[in-house]
């Protein structure tokens, strides 16, 4: 039996065959019903039928892969900003923290939010400049874009080694960059370091 999980192969299906993630739970239930198998079969059932290897190794993703709802995910960026921390008010009525940090790699800019724990854990450590792994966040489309935000699940590691690291461009690259205005209508598709102005 193959070593990844329900929910890893569905992820793998929604990047290999752009099928939503609502669509790919459908016909792994309807295959689990009709062969009278688990849903973790079915979903392997599902890859396999689409012609979907399971064997190799999981792909190294990168920031412009990724999409809202995908889990168990890592990506290696590089940190480009930090914000300072901001208190909120729990559901329980109890005050928590919430920071952000835009992360970047050689595909493009997500931020990284940090909940309450992780604010202490992982704020202080993390400087502009500095690569890290992000394991296994939730990811969410946020106002600017994607977002990374950490869960019990997620690991941060700083200075990982991966292959990944070298394709980052250094920070002073980065902050040199400079953002062309464009009208919506005149984007033609992967493009980076845009600005759009619109109401």
């Amino acid at each position: 039996m193959v070593g990844l999980t329900k929910e890893q192969i569905i992820n793998r299906i929604i990047r290999h065959r752009g099928l939503s993630k609502e669509e790919v739970e459908r016909k792994i239930r309807e295959l689990a019903k009709t062969h009278g198998i688990s849903e973790h079969a079915a979903a392997v059932m599902l890859a396999e039928e689409m012609g979907i290897k399971l064997e190799e190794s999981e792909e190294l993703l990168h920031i412009a892969d990724l999409v809202p709802g995908m889990s168990n995910v890592n990506i290696v960026a590089r940190v480009l900003r930090k914000f300072p921390p901001r208190e909120y008010t729990k559901r329980d009525g109890s005050t928590g923290r919430v920071a952000n940090l835009v992360i970047y790699d050689s595909t493009g800019q997500a931020r990284l939010v940090l909940w309450d724990n992780f604010v202490s854990k992982y704020y202080d450590e993390l400087s502009p400049g500095d690569v890290i792994k992000v394991i296994d966040p939730l990811v969410k489309e946020g106002m600017r874009g994607i977002e990374l935000h950490a869960n019990f699940r997620t690991r941060i590691i700083k200075n990982p080694e991966d292959p990944r690291v070298e394709e980052i461009p250094p920070l002073e690259e980065v902050r040199t960059y400079n953002y062309r205005r464009v009208k919506i209508r005149d984007l033609e598709g992967n493009e980076r370091f845009v600005e759009l102005r619109g109401t």
